[in-house]
């Protein structure tokens, strides 16, 4: 047994090694990258009471919650620091937009937006080559951000007092905590300046906690400034329960509760931006 944990101990060391050789110009860099991601864990959990009822709308809407986002467009700044040639730490942030997806019944449509941003600390490992250099990243997404609702409900039938009627949520909720790797090339311009192009794969989903009512209309009048609704009528709470009806909460200060949904931001994205080394220090000497 002691054989084979010094042998295990040498491996390690071998490989190890190269990583923490300062034969190589340490640098301090930035840059700024764009993206565009396709979301694969696109399905809501198929529960029917998966819902959104909404007491204040005329007529109510008592449905299946089952929109989900598709693309992301992503904006991206990094700061990073190389220790070595093969090995570097990064610290990057993001913007996320999640495109607009829409769902239209007879006299309904549903639409989903979201803006999202992202915290990212990484270890990068570089395998330079002659031509080319090549690097893998892994690290730890932070993400936080707003979801935005919108039913518009359009209809000429004479029993009705109004011929259009808005409402929209803004969905917010705790910060989530995903992961990201990526497989990526480069290539060096000039003394400063790289360019590099980037795979990236994204484990990341968002379960907001409240909502607030952004917008009611009928006919275009803003019935948020004429009325004092209350929190029962103009904010949801997400948890493990949900009440029927808001109808049925007699409190006014007590928002309406809805079950616990999970909006998926995992899938992959292509990413191509620019590097702009800021410092750079030569040590030809090896630890």
């Amino acid at each position: 047994m002691q054989i084979v944990l010094t042998h295990m101990k040498q491996l390690l060391l071998i490989f190890l090694t190269p990583l923490f050789q300062t034969a190589h110009a340490q640098q301090i860099y930035g840059s700024l990258s764009g993206g565009y991601q396709i979301i694969l864990q696109q399905d809501q959990p198929p529960s029917y009471m998966i819902n959104s009822h909404h007491g204040i709308t005329s007529p109510w809407f008592w449905r299946k919650e089952k929109l989900a986002f598709k693309q992301i467009s992503i904006a991206k700044l990094k700061f990073g620091y190389e220790l070595n040639e093969r090995l570097g730490i990064e610290f990057s942030g993001s913007f996320l937009n999640a495109s607009k997806v829409q769902e239209v019944t007879l006299h309904t449509s549903h639409t989903l937006q979201g803006s999202f941003w992202r915290l990212t600390p990484s270890f990068v490992l570089n395998l330079p080559t002659e031509s080319l250099d090549f690097y893998a990243r892994i690290g730890v997404g932070l993400t936080g951000g707003k979801i935005r609702y919108n039913q518009l409900y359009n209809s000429d039938y004479p029993a009705n007092s109004f011929t259009e009627n808005t409402l929209e949520y803004e969905y917010t909720g705790p910060i989530s905590v995903g992961f990201n790797t990526s497989l990526g090339t480069r290539k060096r311009i000039n003394k400063n300046i790289i360019l590099f192009a980037e795979i990236e794969f994204i484990y990341q989903n968002f379960s907001p906690d409240k909502g607030y009512t952004t917008r009611y209309e009928f006919d275009g009048q803003d019935q948020l400034a004429l009325y004092d609704y209350g929190r029962r009528d103009t904010e949801i709470e997400f948890g493990e329960e949900q009440a029927l009806s808001g109808y049925h909460i007699k409190d006014e200060n007590i928002p309406e509760k809805l079950y616990k949904r999970n909006y998926s931001l995992s899938g992959f994205a292509f990413n191509i931006g620019i590097r702009f080394d800021l410092w750079s220090k030569n040590d030809d000497k090896e630890e």
